[in-house]
């Protein structure tokens, strides 16, 4: 699939849902697509906590693969959300980096959504004295942190 059919199939998923949005499509690899949408009131796709964006990026996913039959993957954005999410996320996981330091101990961090675990775990890999590691079930999955021995 070419960026070219991937922005066609965009469109008409947005057209059926009655949103105007600016649509900007970056191309990582041959099977891998950042997508970002603009616009004005679309706060209804993201949803509580970005639980509506995930289903929505699931769902397009989906469409994208029965439409083209083929394996390609999107990552999407709307307004930047995730991206503020993901410097959120790594605020938070200082400020739990620096209670293991200090206080010697495992931190449990609170429940997150399967991309924002992996946030955490892409940044805890730039602390070599730190080491974490997912727990829980479904919506109780958290990351534990706690010292490298």
């Amino acid at each position: 699939m070419n960026k070219e059919e991937l922005k066609n199939i965009l469109i008409n998923i947005l057209n059926h849902l009655n949103v105007e949005a600016e649509l900007d499509i970056d191309q990582e690899t041959e099977n891998f697509y950042n997508v970002r949408l603009d616009g004005d009131n679309l706060s209804f796709l993201i949803g509580y906590h970005g639980k509506t964006l995930d289903a929505f990026q699931h769902l397009v996913n989906l469409i994208i693969f029965n439409q083209s039959n083929s394996e390609v993957h999107i990552n999407l954005d709307i307004n930047e959300y995730k991206e503020r999410r993901k410097e959120k996320t790594h605020e938070i996981t200082k400020k739990f980096i620096d209670k293991v330091r200090f206080f010697d101990k495992e931190i449990h961090m609170d429940p997150m959504t399967a991309w924002e675990r992996k946030q955490v775990h892409m940044f805890i890999g730039e602390y070599p004295d730190i080491e974490d590691e997912s727990v829980g079930e479904r919506d109780e999955r958290h990351i534990v942190l706690r010292k490298r021995k």
